[in-house]
């Protein structure tokens, strides 16, 4: 029995022409990773406005703790800026890539290849923003602070081990995230899709 909601399948010389596995694919995982970066932003902009309370709340009772976190915040404070707009931009873009290709509009591929290589752009800028401006504060600060003495064993570990952690994170998360645009452009770019969308497109 035919779906009422679901658009009927194009035909050729009367037969149905199968549409491409990548456009619907893509389509929907385009708008589930867009919904997850509007989440983000969301909350990393929670983050900043209550910064504050969270602070006092994370550290209660140690104020090395309290410490260690104003002064990341403090040199870090122009890099999460810039990465929420960063991350703004290329929700948007994916956003509005993944409905072009859910309702299998002409431009479809475009507007994905478009997201693709603003989303690369946008991790290698990321990664050159840690390596040259997050990472050097945050190894200052750390520093710094160790000189001043050992202080609570919670801090003393927290300074040994973030330095790594954190150049890992900076350097493999964006890495590691370029996966999926890397994918678009080598699925979607075929020639079956391009094909499909150029002669069926809305």
């Amino acid at each position: 029995m035919d779906n009422p909601y679901e658009s009927p399948q194009p035909e050729l010389g009367g037969v149905s022409v199968i549409e491409p596995a990548p456009i619907k694919v893509f389509g929907i995982l385009h708008l589930v990773f867009g919904g997850i970066g509007i989440f983000g932003v969301l909350m990393s902009g929670g983050q900043l406005l209550f910064r504050e309370a969270m602070m006092k709340a994370s550290s209660a009772g140690d104020p090395t703790m309290a410490e260690i976190q104003r002064r990341l915040y403090e040199s870090t404070f122009m890099t999460t800026i810039i990465g929420l707009a960063i991350t703004l931009v290329v929700t948007v873009m994916i956003m509005r890539a993944g409905l072009k290709l859910v309702k299998k509009k002409r431009d479809a591929v475009s507007a994905s290849t478009l997201y693709s290589y603003v989303s690369i752009g946008a991790k290698i800028l990321t990664i050159i923003l840690t390596m040259t401006m997050t990472l050097p504060a945050m190894n200052a600060v750390f520093d710094e602070l160790a000189s001043k003495g050992p202080g609570s064993s919670q801090a003393a570990t927290m300074l040994s081990t973030m330095k790594v952690t954190m150049a890992l994170s900076g350097i493999g998360t964006p890495l590691l995230m370029s996966i999926y645009p890397v994918l678009c452009l080598v699925l979607l770019k075929k020639k079956p899709v391009q094909s499909y969308l150029e002669q069926y497109g809305k």
